[in-house]
């Protein structure tokens, strides 16, 4: 989005914003113009300091859900291959976090790209049980 001006939404699916040493990635130093989507994982987080200051810093709608028992590798390919071998990804079921993340993923662009607001990202949702919004 920084970098190209077409680019007029984002998404952050548990991605870090600071570097090894800790300290901020250009976009959360800097921010962001137009409209961007944190989602997390569950509990406490390394991504913290960066989403916070990312948050702070971005011009433009943002919002930071988080799915309740799930892990860093939830928001990767592993959700849905790793229990096939009976190592589970957190306590979330795997087929429940990818349909959320797709959830998630399609209401925020069908309303910045498509102007179509299912209200998903209006907070809580009983659709939703598993997530929960960090203000």
């Amino acid at each position: 989005m920084a970098a190209d001006p077409r680019v007029v939404a984002g998404v952050n699916l548990d991605g870090n914003l600071t570097w090894f040493d800790g300290s901020l990635m250009p976009p959360a130093e800097e921010g962001l113009r137009g409209p961007f989507l944190l989602v997390g994982k569950d509990g406490e987080t390394d991504t913290g300091p960066g989403w916070n200051a990312f948050r702070a810093a971005t011009q433009g709608w943002t919002a930071q859900p988080r799915l309740l028992g799930s892990e860093h590798a939830t928001f990767t390919d592993a959700a849905a291959l790793v229990p096939q071998l009976g190592v589970p990804l957190g306590t979330l079921d795997p087929a429940t976090a990818v349909r959320t993340q797709r959830a998630l993923v399609a209401s925020f662009f069908d309303r910045w790209l498509r102007d179509r607001n299912d209200h998903l990202l209006d907070g809580p949702s009983p659709r939703s049980p598993e997530m929960v919004f960090v203000d």
